[in-house]
């Protein structure tokens, strides 16, 4: 077996904080076997929030609530998984990441060996996370697992006004005069999407 992440054109650009995302994930069967029981992971990183019914997330991992029940040999399908960016995310670009967890060569069957991957491995174990999608060869993980990278539409953007707000009359004179102490207020506005320091 092997995956595929992409994301999906449905998704809505620029992407911004508080936007959501939406993820092709599609999974092909290279082998000449039957799969059955096809779980799907899905890595959670910092700055997407999972916002699909058809998932549940537990320890920042989401995994389908209805498997793949059976994929032929040489076919492939299609499934989604939506997210929305963390409306308080600063960062420019966010990594997902998504693995065949499971997948049986009969139905019920154990979690089968996999020609060219190892199945709930390349996430945690330093595998090489390059798929199909960008035409890399696997070396040290496997094709079942793959990331898929978006940009964040972020902006830098500080303003400043200046205006007089009083003055300390030191010499009793009732009007702004030489020796009198003038204060300005300054403020400084952030309108831009990220914080300032």
């Amino acid at each position: 077996l092997a995956l595929t992440k992409t994301l999906s054109s449905a998704t809505s650009t620029p992407i911004a904080p508080g936007s959501t995302v939406t993820f092709n994930i599609m999974v092909f069967n290279q082998g000449t076997l039957d799969a059955y029981n096809i779980q799907v992971s899905d890595y959670i990183p910092t700055g997407l929030i999972l916002n699909d019914a058809n998932w549940v997330e537990a320890t920042g991992v989401a995994t389908m609530l209805n498997e793949i029940p059976v994929l032929a040999a040489g076919a492939d399908m299609t499934v989604q998984i939506t997210f929305t960016v963390d409306p308080a995310f600063m960062g420019g670009s966010i990594t997902n990441n998504a693995e065949i967890a499971f997948a049986a060569s009969e139905d019920g069957g154990l979690n089968a060996a996999d020609e060219d991957s190892t199945p709930n491995s390349d996430a945690t174990n330093g595998g090489d996370p390059m798929g199909l999608d960008n035409g890399n060869t696997e070396t040290d993980g496997g094709d079942d697992f793959d990331p898929e990278t978006i940009s964040i539409n972020q902006s830098f953007d500080l303003a400043l006004t200046k205006m007089y707000s009083s003055y300390v009359d030191n010499d009793a004179n009732g009007m702004i005069s030489a020796g009198d102490d003038v204060i300005f207020e300054i403020t400084v506005y952030n309108q831009g999407t990220v914080d300032a320091t």
